[in-house]
C-alpha cells in the first residue's frame, strides 16, 4: 500500500474536486462517502484500488494506492433483514489474574448473528469462556459471527482470536464440522516492512506474523476486509464507520504501537458507540481535528484500558452517557486519578461507568438505558 499526502490549506476543496475529476476520467466513477466534514472516494478498476480523501481539519488530501485483491468491497447496507433476536452488547470481563489488560466486546445483532471487537489475550481457556458466552446467547445451532473486528495487533486484543480460530472456527480440513462460522474479518495493521517496525516489540511483530499464519492455516476462505478511514460497513442492524487508522499518522512514524489502533464508530438500535482501542494522545489530537463534535456518542470505550490513552478533549467531544472500561478492578483503582481519567469520571454527562473487572461480564440490551445491564455468570476456572 502506498500513501501520499498533499498539504492544501484553504484550497483543499477545489484541489479535491480536481483530483476527483482527473481520477474519474482516468479510472471511472468512484464510490463517494462523507464522514462529518471529510470526503472520501474509492476507485476500483483493472485490479487497481485508489482511495482519495480530503480532511479539512488537517488541511490535507490523502491518496492510497493498492490492489483490489487486498481491498475488498465492504458489505453494503441491506434494506431488510429478518429479526430473530433482541439486539444487545456484552462487555466481557477477561481473566486478568496474570495480565493487566485486554479488551473484548460482543454484539448480538437483530438477525441472531454476532459481531466481535478484539477478544482479549491468549490466556489459558479464554477462548473457551468466549465460546461459552456465545452458547449462553445461542444455545443451539451453528454460531455465525457476521464479523470480527480487530482494533490493533497487540496480544491482549488479538490473542484470544488466535486460539478461538484454531479450536472453534477452523475450516480448512472439515469445514462442515466447524462449530462456528466467521463471515468476515475487519482490520488494518501496519506493515512489518515499515522502518519503525524495528523499534516495535518483537512480540508485537511476532503476533502479526502469527495472525496471518492462523488465517492461512484455519480460515483461508474467510474474507479479509482492509479498512481505511472514511469507509463504512453494514451487518444486519449494525453500521460501522472507520474514523481513524494508522494510515492517518503518515508521514509521521508509528513509534507507539498503540497508535496503530483503528477507531470504530458503531451505530445500532438508535444509539452511537465509539471504540477507541488503545489510541494515545497524539493520535487523539488528530481525531479531534478531523471530526470535532462529530465524535458525539452515547457509549464510549475508554482508551487503552484507562492507563494513559486518549485526551480530556476527546471525551468532551464524545460527551457520552456511559463509559465502558475494559480493565481489571486493580487497573481501574490504580489509574482513576490520572488526569484524563479523573476528568472522565467527573463529567456530568456520564451517568454510568461500567468497569469490566468490577462489574463482571455484563449484557447491555440495546438501546441501552444506564443502570439496566444484566450480569452473566462466566467463571474464570
Amino acid at each position: 500500500m502506498k500513501i501520499t499526502v498533499e498539504t492544501v490549506g484553504g484550497e483543499g476543496a477545489r484541489r479535491f474536486e480536481e483530483e476527483l475529476l482527473a481520477l474519474s476520467e482516468k479510472i471511472g466513477k468512484p464510490k463517494e462517502t462523507r464522514l462529518g466534514p471529510n470526503r472520501f472516494a474509492a476507485f476500483r478498476a483493472n485490479g487497481r484500488f485508489e482511495y482519495l480523501s480530503f480532511i479539512p481539519g488537517r488541511g490535507e488530501i490523502r491518496r492510497i494506492v493498492g490492489s483490489c485483491d487486498e481491498n475488498l468491497p465492504l458489505p453494503e447496507e441491506s434494506p431488510h433483514f429478518e429479526r430473530r433476536s433482541e439486539t444487545l452488547l456484552c462487555q466481557i470481563d477477561l481473566d486478568n489474574r496474570r495480565i493487566d489488560c485486554g479488551m473484548s466486546y460482543l454484539f448480538r445483532l437483530g438477525d441472531g448473528r454476532f459481531f466481535l471487537i478484539d477478544g482479549g489475550y491468549f490466556t489459558y481457556r479464554e477462548c473457551d469462556r468466549l465460546y461459552r458466552l456465545l452458547r449462553k446467547l445461542q444455545p443451539e445451532g451453528k454460531l455465525v459471527l457476521a464479523g470480527w473486528f480487530f482494533s490493533h495487533a497487540h496480544q491482549d486484543h488479538l490473542g484470544c482470536f488466535l486460539d478461538f480460530a484454531a479450536r472453534y472456527a477452523g475450516e480448512k480440513e472439515e469445514p462442515e464440522k466447524a462449530d462456528c462460522v466467521i463471515e468476515g474479518l475487519y482490520y488494518t495493521f501496519p506493515s512489518l516492512s515499515l522502518p519503525e517496525a524495528a523499534f516495535w516489540k518483537q512480540s508485537d511483530n511476532a503476533t502479526i506474523r502469527e495472525f496471518y499464519d492462523t488465517l492461512a492455516r484455519f480460515l483461508p476462505h474467510v474474507p479479509r476486509y482492509a479498512l481505511h478511514t472514511g469507509q463504512s460497513f453494514f451487518l444486519a442492524d449494525l453500521s460501522a464507520d472507520v474514523l481513524f487508522t494508522h494510515e492517518d499518522i503518515y508521514p509521521e512514524r508509528i513509534y507507539s504501537f498503540n497508535d496503530s489502533s483503528t477507531v470504530l464508530r458503531v451505530r445500532i438500535a438508535g444509539q452511537t458507540l465509539l471504540f477507541l482501542g488503545d489510541l494515545q494522545e497524539a493520535s487523539c489530537r488528530k481525531l479531534e481535528a478531523m471530526y470535532g463534535n462529530e465524535l458525539k456518542a452515547d457509549l464510549v470505550q475508554v482508551a487503552h484500558h484507562g492507563f494513559n490513552g486518549s485526551t480530556a478533549e476527546t471525551y468532551d467531544l464524545a460527551s457520552p452517557t456511559v463509559a465502558l472500561w475494559p480493565t481489571p478492578d486493580y487497573g481501574f483503582i490504580g489509574n482513576r486519578e490520572r488526569q484524563v481519567n479523573a476528568h472522565l469520571l467527573s463529567m456530568p454527562s456520564v451517568r454510568e461507568h461500567l468497569v469490566a473487572g468490577i462489574h463482571g461480564t455484563r449484557i447491555l440490551p440495546l438501546p441501552y438505558t444506564p443502570a439496566s445491564s444484566l450480569p452473566v455468570d462466566l467463571p474464570k476456572d
